[in-house]
């Protein structure tokens, strides 16, 4: 590609400090565990994560032995398998009932009722109403179900 200059993106002096700050400490604080660290600790701990490599190829050992056992039973993959998609029913084979525009409504309530599975428009929460109820998501619940 001839013409083309490539321009690394110049860092500020602000963020030179900070990520010298923070390699310092990360320095400071391995001669610590260096200094506080006996040859009884420092072995019990090359033998634990070489405990841990080791229980983890046996695992990788007998996974692909597991995979070639399939192998040998069915014969090789011809392809992906063919999932039929329908519009009417899920996976399950439920009748699908839907209530709302699903491509353009926002919030979308899953219910099944006598064995359809039935998409409903969720009720409007007023913002000043609205109350954090979940750890992450935006799960938002109306203060007056709170009780």
């Amino acid at each position: 590609m001839e013409g083309v200059t490539v321009r690394r993106a110049r860092s500020s002096l602000g963020s030179k400090i900070v990520l010298t700050v923070l390699w310092l400490n990360f320095v400071a604080l391995w001669l610590r565990v260096y200094h506080i660290t006996s040859f009884t600790d420092a072995f019990g701990s090359i033998l634990s994560i070489g405990g841990l490599i080791s229980a983890y190829g046996v695992l990788v050992v007998w996974w692909i032995i597991h995979n070639i056992r399939i192998h040998k039973t069915k014969g090789p993959r011809r392809g992906a398998r063919v999932v039929p998609f329908l519009a009417t029913h899920d996976s399950l084979h439920r009748y699908i009932s839907s209530r709302i525009d699903l491509r353009h409504q926002q919030e979308i309530i899953v219910d099944v009722v006598a064995d359809r599975k039935v998409f409903m428009a969720a009720p409007a929460v007023q913002p000043e109403e609205a109350v954090l109820t979940g750890v992450g998501g935006g799960h938002f619940q109306s203060s007056r179900n709170l009780s």
